[in-house]
């Protein structure tokens, strides 16, 4: 009996170890783009440069034109609203199974 208990708080141990490691790495990559945003944003107002930007999104009438590290990428806008779309759905039925989760 004492095995089962040790191995379900070593299972709950991994998992918040997990969540923890995931919010670190999530925070870590937002203050990433955070700071070059700032450092690009200072750099082209130092050398009074307008049309160059490392961060860039565009939306033009079928596509959205994403300008990222000096490549350009385009993306349909139904794709792309279709991937949003099957996001939103898994989001909603994984926070309705957690409310269940909860009630019981």
């Amino acid at each position: 009996m004492g095995k089962r208990l040790e191995r379900y708080k070593r299972r709950k141990k991994e998992k918040k170890i997990k969540r923890q490691k995931r919010i670190i790495l999530l925070v870590t990559i937002m203050l990433f783009i955070g700071g070059i945003n700032i450092v690009d944003k200072s750099f082209r107002e130092f050398l009074y440069i307008e049309d160059m930007r490392v961060f860039d999104f565009r939306n033009n009438n079928e596509y959205i034109t994403v300008h990222l590290l000096g490549k350009n990428y385009q993306i349909k806008e139904e794709k792309l609203d279709e991937t949003i779309s099957k996001f939103k759905v898994k989001l909603e039925n994984t926070l309705n199974f957690i409310k269940n989760y909860i009630k019981n």
